[in-house]
C-alpha cells in the first residue's frame, strides 16, 4: 500500500491507510524518563570472624508521555470518501507519574573454625522495603495547529489520577555447620510480612533446612578414588512464600461508578457499587519443596548432578466454593487452592584436555516435570473451561477428526446439518469432520463437564517435557569455541489465533496455499473462508510443540599479548556470535515455539565485539 494516493485519483494526492502514515503526516509521542538510585553498604568487624553489613537503597523513578494526535484524513482501501477514526477528535494527552522505592538490609554474620573440624557459621538479618506510586493525566480534544499544551485546545478537557503503595517486612536467618567437610547442615528461615495482607495474616514463618554427606571423604570411600574422585548426597525441605496479588485485594472497596443504568428526574446519577465478597481468611500461598539429589565426580573428567523434586503449593488463592445464589454475590477468592508439580533434573559434565593441547568440556542437562491440581474448591461442577480437582495441568480437551468432507455425498451421508448441528448448520466441502465418540448420533460438548464431556477427550498436554541442552566449549591456543543448543522433547499445542487459520484476516501464505479447493483435495486445511466451525480443538490441527534450537554459536581469539603491547593494551580479543541461527520444529515457521503466544517468528541476531583492556 503507498503512503498517498496518485496525484491523478478522484481525491487528488490524500494519505492512505498505511500504518505509516500514522507517523508521517504530523504526530507525535514522546516520552521521558528520570531514573535515579542511590545506594549505601557499610561493613564493621567489631571482631575478627563477625561482621554486621547493611544495604541502603533508594530508587526514583519519573515518567512523563506527551502524545499529540491532529486529526488524519485519509482514504481506506474499497472506496474514495476520506475518513478520520483514531484521530478524530484531535487531542492531546498529558501523563506523569513518580515512584518511590526505600529498602533497608542489616545483617550480621559470623564464622568460627575449630581444630577438632567442626565449623559454624550464621546469618541474621532484617529487612523492609516499601512503595510508592502516583500518577496523574489530562487530555483535551481539538487541539489547534502548531499546538503542544493542553491550555492551546478548546475541546473537552478530561483526566484522573492513580496512586498505590506496599510494603513488606520480615527477619532471616542461616544456620550452617559441618565436621571436617563431610557432614553438612544448614537452616535458613524468614519471617515475613506484606501489606497485601489483613493485619491478623500478614505475617508468616518460612523455614527450610538441608543436610548433605561427602561420602567420598569417608575413609572407606578412598579406595574408589580412582574411579569415584567425589560424591555427595544431600537432600532439603522448605518453603516459601508468595504474595504476588492484587495490593489491596484483601479490603472490601467501595467503587464510585457513573451512569446509573436508570434515569431518576431524567438524570442518570453516579452510584456506589456494591463491594465483592473478602475471605477473612486471606493470606500467602506457601510453595513447600522436598528434593533429593546426589554430586558425582567419575575419572576426574566426569561429572553427573542428579536432582528429584516435589513441590506442593498450598493456600493457592483461586475461586472459593461455591454459594447459593440467595446470597447475591460471587463466592470471595480464598487460599484454597493445592498443585502439585514433580520431576527431575540430570545434569552430566565432561572436561579434558589433550596431548595437543586442545581444551574441550561439554555439558549435556536434560529435566521434566508435571503438574497437578490436588484440590480446587471453586468448580463443584468440573467444568472443563476451568480448573478442578485432579486436573493434570495443561491437558487438552478437544474433538477427534477424521479428515474433510470430499464432496457433497459424503455430506448427505454423514448429514452434519443434523450430526454436527450443535457446531453450525452449513457445511460444505473442505470442511471438517468430527467424530462421534460416544455414538449417541450427535457431536456435543455435553455438559462440558468431566463426568459429561459430549464427543471431546483429552488429546494432548501443552507443559513442555523433556527439556534438554547442550553446552560445548572448545580451547586451542588463542581460539576459543562455544556452541548453546536448547530443545523440548515433546510437547502438544493448540494454535488458535488469525495469523495461523487466516481466511479473511492475516493467515499465512502457506496456509493458504494447502487450503481445500476442489482441485487440491488433499490439502490439510480446510476451504479458505471464515468458517468458525472449521477450528474447534481438534486432534487434525494440533501442532507438535517439540524442537532442537542453536541458541548460541560463538567464535573468539585472542591476540597475542606481543602484539597487542605493540600497540599499547594488555590483552585484545576478538569474537563474533550468532544468536537464534538454525532450528528444527514442527509448527509453522512463522512462530516461536517458546513464544507462541507473541504470534511473532524468531528472531535472529549477529554480533561482532572487540575487548581491548589497557
Amino acid at each position: 500500500m503507498p503512503l498517498f494516493t496518485p496525484e491523478d485519483s478522484p481525491v487528488g494526492r490524500m494519505y492512505t491507510d498505511n500504518i505509516l502514515s500514522f507517523m508521517d503526516y504530523g504526530s507525535s509521542n514522546l516520552n521521558n524518563n528520570e531514573n535515579m538510585t542511590i545506594m549505601v553498604n557499610p561493613t564493621i568487624t567489631p571482631l575478627p570472624g563477625w561482621n554486621i553489613k547493611a544495604d541502603l537503597a533508594y530508587k526514583t523513578v519519573n515518567n512523563q508521555n506527551k502524545s499529540i494526535i491532529p486529526t488524519l484524513n485519509r482514504i481506506e482501501p474499497g472506496g474514495w470518501k476520506p475518513a478520520n477514526s483514531h484521530t478524530s477528535p484531535s487531542r492531546i494527552y498529558d501523563f506523569r507519574s513518580r515512584s518511590n522505592q526505600y529498602t533497608i538490609n542489616i545483617y550480621t554474620d559470623y564464622s568460627k573454625s575449630f581444630e577438632s573440624g567442626h565449623n559454624i557459621s550464621g546469618v541474621l538479618g532484617y529487612n523492609q522495603e516499601w512503595y510508592n506510586y502516583n500518577s496523574l493525566w489530562a487530555q483535551k480534544t481539538d487541539i489547534a495547529e502548531g499546538v503542544d499544551f493542553i491550555k492551546g485546545a478548546s475541546g473537552r478537557l478530561t483526566g484522573d489520577d492513580d496512586f498505590l503503595d506496599w510494603a513488606v517486612r520480615g527477619i532471616f536467618y542461616r544456620l550452617s555447620y559441618d565436621y571436617k567437610g563431610k557432614y553438612l547442615l544448614q537452616s535458613n528461615g524468614r519471617y515475613d510480612g506484606s501489606s497485601r495482607f489483613e493485619k491478623s495474616g500478614r505475617f508468616k514463618f518460612f523455614p527450610s533446612f538441608s543436610a548433605g554427606w561427602v561420602v567420598s571423604e569417608e575413609e572407606f570411600a578412598k579406595d574408589w578414588d580412582s574411579v569415584v574422585s567425589f560424591l555427595k548426597l544431600r537432600g532439603s525441605y522448605g518453603s516459601i512464600g508468595n504474595q504476588d496479588v492484587g495490593y489491596y485485594d484483601y479490603i472490601p472497596i467501595l467503587i464510585q461508578e457513573q451512569d446509573l443504568p436508570y434515569e431518576f428526574d431524567g438524570v442518570r446519577p453516579s452510584f456506589i457499587s456494591v463491594p465483592e465478597l473478602v475471605d477473612a481468611n486471606y493470606t500467602w500461598e506457601t510453595a513447600t519443596t522436598l528434593n533429593i539429589g546426589a554430586d558425582i565426580n567419575l575419572f576426574q573428567n566426569f561429572e553427573i548432578n542428579f536432582d528429584w523434586f516435589r513441590r506442593n503449593t498450598v493456600d493457592i488463592l483461586t475461586d472459593g466454593a461455591s454459594y447459593p445464589a440467595i446470597i447475591g454475590a460471587e463466592a470471595p477468592v480464598s487460599n484454597s487452592g493445592e498443585i502439585q508439580s514433580q520431576g527431575w533434573e540430570l545434569i552430566a559434565k565432561y572436561k579434558n584436555e589433550t596431548a595437543g593441547g586442545l581444551g574441550y568440556d561439554v555439558a549435556l542437562t536434560l529435566g521434566d516435570y508435571k503438574s497437578k491440581v490436588i484440590t480446587y474448591q471453586g468448580n463443584d461442577s468440573y467444568l472443563l473451561n476451568k480448573l478442578y480437582s485432579g486436573f493434570n495441568i495443561g491437558d487438552i480437551w478437544g474433538y477427534e477428526t477424521y479428515g474433510l468432507f470430499q464432496n457433497q455425498a459424503e455430506i448427505d451421508a454423514v448429514n452434519p446439518a443434523e450430526t454436527q448441528k450443535n457446531l453450525d448448520k452449513l457445511w460444505f466441502p473442505g470442511d471438517v469432520r468430527y467424530t462421534d465418540l460416544n455414538g449417541d448420533g450427535v457431536i456435543t460438548n455435553g455438559t462440558n463437564t468431566l463426568d459429561n464431556p459430549g464427543d471431546r477427550h483429552i488429546i494432548g498436554n501443552s507443559t513442555p517435557r523433556y527439556s534438554y541442552g547442550l553446552n560445548g566449549n572448545l580451547r586451542y591456543k588463542d581460539f576459543d569455541f562455544n556452541i548453546f543448543l536448547q530443545g523440548v522433547g515433546k510437547r502438544d499445542v493448540w494454535i488458535n489465533n488469525n495469523l495461523y487459520w487466516g481466511a479473511g484476516a492475516i493467515g499465512t501464505y502457506n496456509i493458504y496455499n494447502d487450503s481445500w479447493t476442489p482441485e487440491n483435495t488433499g490439502a490439510k486445511f480446510p476451504g479458505y473462508y471464515p468458517a468458525e466451525k472449521n477450528k474447534h480443538v481438534q486432534t487434525r490441527f494440533l501442532q507438535n510443540g517439540a524442537y532442537l534450537r542453536i541458541k548460541n554459536i560463538s567464535l573468539g581469539y585472542t591476540v597475542p599479548t606481543q602484539w597487542a603491547e605493540a600497540v599499547k593494551f594488555k590483552r585484545i580479543k576478538v569474537n563474533v556470535s550468532a544468536f537464534n541461527l538454525l532450528e528444527f520444529k514442527k509448527v509453522p515457521k512463522q512462530f516461536d515455539p517458546e513464544l507462541l503466544s507473541l504470534n511473532y517468528p524468531i528472531m535472529k541476531s549477529y554480533a561482532f565485539g572487540i575487548q581491548a583492556t589497557f
